[in-house]
């Protein structure tokens, strides 16, 4: 068996490293103008980048051409963008995906390497230019060296079409087709364990700890209307997706914001907000409880549909024992808003960091599928234990989270706490042009900085013991704190959270 899984291996590895050979390459012209300029300097920067570690995993580089990258919701696009605006308006979203990405992975550098790039740059280039001045001048030159040639908007086509997180040799070696009936199996006993708590309001009354309520610090008063309007004026004309800008992202960030109820046991219940350690480890500072808030999109009946994900990270997952293969450093929830554009929550879902545990919590609005009610197979099925409870500025969705395992337990609205639990605040913390900035480019020393996430997404240091149980589902590192972008979210079958049809695949009105 181990031989001819070791075969499949070899043959695999060979088709992947064939095709990556036969795949046609089109560089840009060696001579002397701006376009070869930024080519070699673009080459200069991704040299130095890669030698020092710093590779920013949360979009996919598209091979052959440096100022592009791509992501699962701009490749929705791929068979849409057809005409001269569009084609533009979309490579001016990849543009800004790598934008964003080398600017964190220069503040990454090292000191000595990023003021070596900068000499190199100059000297090979034979321009005054400064990194910056490469990130943000060349991508207009190469793009319109590139428009002009159907055969590389093609290619760019091409490229631009991402892989999945899961690992088709790690499912083959690991014998997927048998082992993922353990899988499944330890999947339906959590549902039967923990799911009860949304629909059984008395299996939650009791307390482990003392029920601590997190309030986020904002007074945003804003009616469904005002929403509405702000989702039509942020829309780009030729690809009509609502492009927030940093006021309009924190206007409805500040609206949606949940209250957190959370029974706190230890010291590992509180939320802050994360740094590295004099050790260089990653820890959270309980003294900043923060959100980060982040802008994604869906397609939802034809139309893109703005999301708002607010992440909330816990100092670590306690273990219960030693056998406990679930524990370890770093824990959080992820909670993320799809507004509809009548300007009111039309789903809502949420999971852990790792990936794990997603749940869904459709309005009043939404059924599932025919096709998702009849799933039968063996994989993970769209688990939807409650339905979002309406609610406003005065009274917003409180979200009740377990003490240690952090378990996402019911929803209620505010006007039903108590009054005499301890209350805090929490702050939103709003991207100013580049999302999750303050996670990706993290102070490490007065002078540099170091991205939470490695160079494949992964918070190193959060490792599980579980993935020496479940690797064969071909997820790297399960149980791993992730980065944006990098969230498989099934054992069993293949999903992903950042999938922009997933919504819509999966529910539909009444």
């Amino acid at each position: 068996m181990l031989n001819n899984a070791f075969f499949i291996l070899v043959i695999t590895s060979c088709i992947t490293g064939c095709s990556t050979l036969t795949q046609q390459h089109v560089g840009y012209p060696d001579n002397t103008d701006l376009v070869t300029q930024c080519s070699k300097a673009y080459s200069l920067i991704a040299t130095s980048i890669k030698h020092a570690g710093v590779t920013d995993a949360e979009a996919y580089p598209i091979k052959g051409y440096p100022y592009l990258r791509s992501s699962r919701f701009l490749t929705s696009f791929l068979d849409k963008v057809n005409d001269e605006n569009s084609i533009s308006a979309w490579m001016d979203e990849l543009i800004l995906l790598d934008q964003q990405a080398k600017t964190i992975e220069v503040m990454n550098l090292p000191i000595r390497a990023r003021n070596s790039l900068i000499t190199e740059v100059k000297n090979q280039t034979g321009k005054n230019w400064g990194i910056n001045d490469v990130i943000n001048e060349c991508p207009s030159e190469l793009k319109k060296f590139d428009i002009e040639i159907p055969e590389r908007i093609a290619q760019i086509k091409n490229a631009a079409d991402i892989p999945d997180d899961y690992s088709l040799i790690k499912r083959t070696i690991g014998l997927y087709p048998l082992t993922k009936y353990i899988a499944y199996n330890g999947y339906q006993q959590w549902k039967k364990n923990n799911l009860d708590t949304f629909t059984n309001s008395k299996s939650i009354d009791g307390w482990n700890g003392s029920p601590v309520v997190y309030k986020p610090a904002t007074s945003s008063l804003l009616d469904s209307l005002e929403i509405a309007n702000i989702i039509q004026q942020s829309r780009d004309l030729d690809l009509n997706i609502p492009l927030l800008n940093q006021t309009q992202l924190k206007q409805l960030a500040e609206h949606f914001a949940p209250v957190l109820l959370i029974d706190e046991i230890s010291d590992a219940d509180k939320i802050g907000h994360p740094l590295w350690s004099d050790a260089n480890r990653p820890v959270i500072d309980t003294t900043r409880p923060v959100s980060f808030v982040r802008l994604s999109h869906t397609w939802f009946e034809g139309s893109v549909l703005p999301q708002l994900v607010y992440t909330i990270w816990f100092t670590e997952r306690p273990k219960t024992s030693s056998w406990d293969i679930l524990g370890g450093n770093l824990d959080g929830i992820i909670w993320r808003v799809t507004i509809d554009n009548n300007g009111k929550a039309l789903i809502s879902d949420s999971i852990h960091p790792c990936g794990c545990y997603h749940l869904f919590f459709p309005g009043s609005g939404l059924i599932k599928t025919t096709e998702e009610l009849n799933n039968t197979g063996l994989s993970e099925t769209i688990e939807a234990p409650q339905i979002l409870p309406e609610s406003s500025i005065s009274d917003r969705l409180t979200l009740r989270l377990s003490g240690n395992s952090h378990y996402l337990q019911a929803l209620s609205n505010e006007k039903k706490l108590n009054r005499h639990w301890q209350e805090t605040t929490y702050k939103l913390i709003i991207p100013d042009s580049i999302p999750d900035s303050a996670l990706r480019s993290m102070p490490l020393t007065d002078d540099e900085h170091k991205s939470l996430y490695n160079t494949d997404g992964i918070v190193e240091g959060t490792e599980r013991a579980e993935r020496w149980l479940l690797w064969p589902m071909g997820i790297q590192s399960p149980g791993a704190m992730r980065q944006w972008g990098r969230h498989p979210t099934a054992f069993v079958g293949r999903r992903h959270f950042d999938d922009p049809y997933l919504v819509d695949q999966a529910f539909l009105r009444k």
